[in-house]
């Protein structure tokens, strides 16, 4: 049976670090800066959230910082961000739906968040007592909370999915693999070659290893869950 997911589990960042960190015992989270580590992108998160003085509003530091900026629209006013196309798929039972839009205002080196609309409902402030006691008291996303994370939630689907996985692994290195074995057919030790067999076969084996599961055991519906 579906469980009700509201509340969600208390926001243990640490916890939730040593959880998902045990089994890799060769090297710490905070050991690696950049490469593949989530962890410390939670970090950067929270020192530029500290450094803004948002308030908890985490949307407009992502589109600053972040790839989630390639989703960007500018209509002579504001940037905004579109994720309501995905409105229309229809997410597994007990989970939220995709979607949702946002726009953002220039303020200095960052954007500023001033409107989030998620299920028909619009938001333009940020500091709602009830919304900020459901979080602290009883971890509980509601308001403009639960916009946020679902908008966030999309742009990590568009971002993982579309242009990660199938823009870049199934169809620009795919592409680039293939010419790069044509154009160097007759001399395969030409040495431009050899400097690309190393991230041709990387490439291939993340492509590979990572397809079966994704597709085949629908792995990926859950990057449209949030």
């Amino acid at each position: 049976a579906i469980k009700k997911l509201e509340p969600r589990f208390a926001f243990d960042e640490k916890a939730m670090i040593k959880a998902s960190w045990d089994g890799f015992p060769f090297m710490g989270p905070t050991e690696i800066k950049y490469a593949s580590n989530g962890f410390n992108g939670v970090d950067v998160v929270d020192r530029l959230i500290q450094k803004y003085s948002t308030g908890g509003e985490v949307l407009g530091v992502l589109m600053s910082f972040s790839v989630f900026s390639a989703h960007l629209t500018y209509d002579g006013k504001h940037l905004q961000v579109d994720m309501s196309p995905l409105e229309k798929y229809t997410t597994l039972d007990g989970f939220a739906k995709l979607g949702g839009k946002a726009e953002f205002v220039p303020d200095g080196e960052r954007l500023r968040t001033v409107k989030m609309e998620y299920g028909g409902v619009s938001y333009t402030s940020f500091d709602d007592q009830q919304v900020a006691e459901d979080f602290s008291q009883r971890s509980k996303l509601s308001g403009w909370r639960f916009a946020e994370k679902a908008i966030i939630a999309s742009l990590l689907a568009m971002t993982n999915l579309v242009l990660h996985v199938k823009d870049l692994h199934l169809e620009i290195a795919a592409a680039f693999q293939a010419v790069t074995v044509d154009a160097f057919a007759v001399d395969p030790k030409h040495p431009l070659r050899r400097l690309l067999d190393p991230f041709i076969h990387r490439s291939v084996q993340a492509t590979n290893d990572n397809f079966k599961p994704l597709f085949e055991y629908h792995a990926a519906e859950f990057s449209l869950a949030p």
